[in-house]
Parts: structure tokens; C-alpha cells; sequence
């Protein structure tokens, strides 16, 4: 499927360097459009108008972005007899969960830039599967939900408590001053003399804090870094 794919990206290079752009484009009409981080042409479809700017879908990658109308070309029968590589998936654990910034970030820590085993685990809707993802370049391989909810959970900000053992004061010695002090002082009462010694106690709850820190969910919006690896196809 990788090679087939390959071969419709060259074909549809080809195709868009020797075409101009289309007067009028529907909402939902399939295309092609280039990409502004890498300036490659790929497949895509009409999802919005604004104006003299679209906002399209590429739908062999999931990315979204808004580009230019002049970044778009009409696409031939021939191009589109592939179907569509992307597919909308959610994180198994994360379905339910609304996407927040942090999650975002943390999934794309963890997953950008790297090959990824995806298996589908169910069906949540007609055009979204349910996934598990692992990277499995690692040992021991590593899950990826399970991962983002590790780092998802509160830190303390209490260093733990100090094992150090206490070391308790010497006991009391009495020394006799007889036969180290001069005779007339022989019989001077005796005195009593503490040995102190460094004393270790444990430090205190509060003597001590340390800050800790608390990096897509599937973006919805795409943009920003390398268009061909950034997102995950389940093939």
C-alpha cells in the first residue's frame, strides 16, 4: 500500500506542476493542494472557503490547513482511484476525553517523528476507529495512552522524608579530676561533664521543596513540522 501511495504522490507532483488553479472550488470537492511547510503537492478535499483562502484536508495524512487558492489544483479520475489513507481514529482510554493542549502535547512528544503500531480495538462512529498505539522500537515497547496518563497524574511537591537514622546523644560521663589535677584540688567535689557530640536529626516537612514540572491527542488542526511523518497511518 506504501509503494501504491508512493506512486499516486509522484503522479500527482507531475500532474500539479504542468496544471494552473481552478477558478471555483465546493466545499467538498476533491483536489489537490500544496502543503506551505514543504511546498509538496498532495491529495485533498475542500472543507472550507474563505474567500480567496481554503481550508483543506489531506486526506492521505489527516492534516488540516488553510492555504491560498493559488496552492490549489483540480484532480484527474486517475488520482483518486486510491482511496483515502487517512483514517480518523481515537486513543482508546482518550475517546471520551475532550482535547486540551496538554494532552495534545503530550501525545505528540511521545509519537512525532516515530513509527508507531496501531491496532484497532473497536468502532466508535462509521468513520472513526477506536486504536491502541505502541511504540515498539523500545524495550521494553512502549504504550502510549498508558504513557500520557503517567504523566498526566499530580506530582508532590514534597521531597520524601529522610531515612537518616538519628543518631542519639552521647550518654552523660562522670570523670573523677582525681589523679589529673593538682593536690590541692584533690578533693574539689566532683564534676559532672557532658560529652555533646554532632547531632543528625531528620529535616523537617518544610525544610526542603522542589519544583517539579508536570509533551494528539489527535490534532484537528495540522501545520508545523514534517507533513509526511507527522501522523500516524493505520494501513
Amino acid at each position: 500500500m506504501i509503494d501504491e501511495l508512493n506512486a499516486v504522490m509522484d503522479a500527482v507532483k507531475v500532474h500539479c506542476e504542468n496544471s494552473s488553479p481552478p477558478e471555483k472550488m465546493q466545499i467538498g470537492s476533491a483536489c489537490c493542494a500544496r502543503f506551505p511547510d514543504d511546498a509538496n503537492w498532495y491529495r485533498a478535499r475542500i472543507r472550507e472557503v474563505k474567500g480567496n483562502k481554503v481550508v483543506v484536508d489531506y486526506v492521505d495524512y489527516g492534516n488540516e490547513q488553510e492555504v491560498d487558492m493559488s496552492d490549489l489544483r483540480s484532480i484527474t479520475p486517475d488520482l483518486i482511484r486510491l482511496p483515502a489513507q487517512a483514517m480518523k481514529c481515537a486513543l482508546k482510554g482518550f475517546e471520551n476525553k475532550p482535547v486540551e493542549t496538554k494532552t495534545s502535547n503530550q501525545l505528540e512528544m511521545l509519537a512525532l517523528e516515530k513509527t508507531l503500531m496501531a491496532q484497532i480495538v473497536g468502532v466508535l462512529s462509521k468513520d472513526t476507529m477506536l486504536v491502541t498505539l505502541v511504540d515498539d522500537t523500545v524495550s521494553p515497547p512502549l504504550d502510549i495512552a498508558r504513557k500520557m496518563n503517567q504523566l498526566s497524574q499530580p506530582r508532590s511537591n514534597h521531597e520524601p522524608k529522610s531515612t537518616t537514622p538519628v543518631r542519639k546523644e552521647a550518654p552523660e560521663s562522670i570523670s573523677s579530676p582525681e589523679g589529673s589535677v593538682p593536690d590541692e584540688n584533690k578533693f574539689r567535689p566532683m564534676r559532672r561533664e557532658k560529652s555533646f557530640k554532632e547531632e543528625r536529626r531528620p529535616p523537617k516537612d518544610n525544610d526542603d521543596f522542589s519544583n517539579r514540572g508536570g509533551n494528539s491527542f489527535r490534532r484537528e488542526n495540522g501545520g508545523g513540522g514534517s507533513f509526511r511523518s507527522r501522523y500516524v497511518n493505520v494501513l
